[in-house]
C-alpha cells in the first residue's frame, strides 16, 4: 500500500471513526501482508495472481486517504465559515455519510479476510468507491479553500496550517493504479452478470 500520503489523521480521530483500527497500522493491514505473503508462497497460478490483486484492492479501498482529506475539509470549512452554508452544509454531510459507509464496507470485507474466506470480485466496488470518494472530497477541499486552493503547500486557515492541493494531487492516479476504475467496473458487472471467462 502506498505510504507517501503528507501528513495523517492523529491516531484519536481514527480511532472515533475507525472501531477495527489497532495501534498505528491500517485495520487488517497485518492480516493483508500475511495473505499477500501466503499467496504468493502458494505458487503464481491464475488463481493465487487473481487472490493477491483481490486483497490488493482491499488495502487500496481502505478509508485512510478519503479520511485524511475529510479532516482537512472540515478545518477549511469551519474556518471559513462554510458550515452555515446550507448548500454546502449538505454536500458536506453527504460525504461524512458516504465516508461513514465506506469504513464499513472496508471493515466488511476486512473481517473475511480474517476469518479466512477468500474475496470475490465485489471487492473491485471498495476500490472504486474509495477512490471516487477522496476524489470527491479533495475537489470540495480544493473550493472550499477559494482562492487559496490554489497555491502549493501548507495555508494558515485560523491558525492551523492545511495543505489543500495535496490530496487533490493524490487523489487523481488512484482511480488508475491497481487497475482503472472502469476495469475495476467491468470485473463487478461480469461477476454479477455471470459471464463466462474468455
Amino acid at each position: 500500500m502506498p505510504r507517501n500520503i503528507p501528513g495523517r489523521v492523529s491516531a484519536v480521530d481514527e480511532q472515533a471513526e475507525d472501531p477495527l483500527h489497532r495501534g498505528d497500522r491500517e485495520p487488517g493491514e497485518g492480516t493483508l501482508l500475511r495473505c499477500r505473503v501466503a499467496s504468493h508462497a502458494l505458487g503464481d497460478s491464475d488463481a493465487q495472481s487473481d487472490r493477491f490483486h483481490r486483497e490488493q484492492r482491499l488495502g487500496i479501498g481502505s478509508p485512510r486517504r478519503p479520511r485524511y482529506a475529510f479532516t482537512r475539509l472540515e478545518k477549511v470549512a469551519r474556518s471559513r465559515g462554510l458550515m452555515d452554508d446550507p448548500a454546502f452544509a449538505d454536500r458536506f454531510a453527504q460525504l461524512r455519510l458516504d465516508l461513514a459507509d465506506l469504513s464499513s464496507l472496508y471493515g466488511r470485507y476486512v473481517d473475511q479476510v480474517r476469518r479466512g474466506e477468500t474475496l470475490g470480485a465485489d471487492v473491485s466496488i471498495l476500490k472504486i468507491w474509495s477512490m471516487e470518494l477522496y476524489q470527491r472530497i479533495s475537489e470540495l477541499l480544493v473550493e472550499a479553500a477559494d482562492e487559496e486552493g490554489a497555491f502549493e503547500g501548507e495555508i494558515d486557515f485560523d491558525d492551523e496550517e492545511v495543505d489543500v492541493l495535496s490530496p487533490f494531487y493524490m487523489s487523481r492516479p488512484g482511480t488508475i493504479y491497481d487497475g482503472s476504475n472502469e476495469i475495476q467496473r467491468n470485473i463487478v458487472a461480469k461477476d454479477v452478470l455471470r459471464l463466462p471467462a474468455k
